[in-house]
């Protein structure tokens, strides 16, 4: 019985960590891809301050901020992850944010 306890309590435990070494490897690609293509305007932190800041206008998004501009959601409430993948694919219209439909994937 001991036996089979302590394999059980390893599966669980390896099934845990694979979920979490997935997601910090989901992590770490991810900032990779903001730190090559967004840094340089919204900052290494998000804080809106890349080295970009002071040439464009309007200013880049602060995400620290938790304020988006464009989602289908209510004030005061995170965009959905549809909201946030159309703004990055399509750009925002009247501002220097491109379009990354042609740079990036869905991943």
């Amino acid at each position: 019985m001991k036996w089979i306890f302590c394999g059980l309590l390893g599966l669980m435990v390896s099934a845990f960590t694979g979920i979490a070494l997935g997601e910090s490897q989901d992590f770490a690609a991810g900032k990779t891809v903001y730190d090559e293509n967004c840094a340089h305007c919204h900052g290494y932190e998000g804080d809106g301050q890349g080295y970009a800041f002071e040439y464009v206008f309007p200013k880049p998004r602060d995400f620290t901020s938790g304020m988006f501009k464009i989602r289908t959601t209510e004030t005061g409430e995170e965009p959905t992850q549809k909201d946030l993948f159309q703004i990055i694919s399509r750009g925002m219209p009247g501002s220097t944010m491109p379009e990354w439909e042609s740079v990036l994937n869905e991943q």
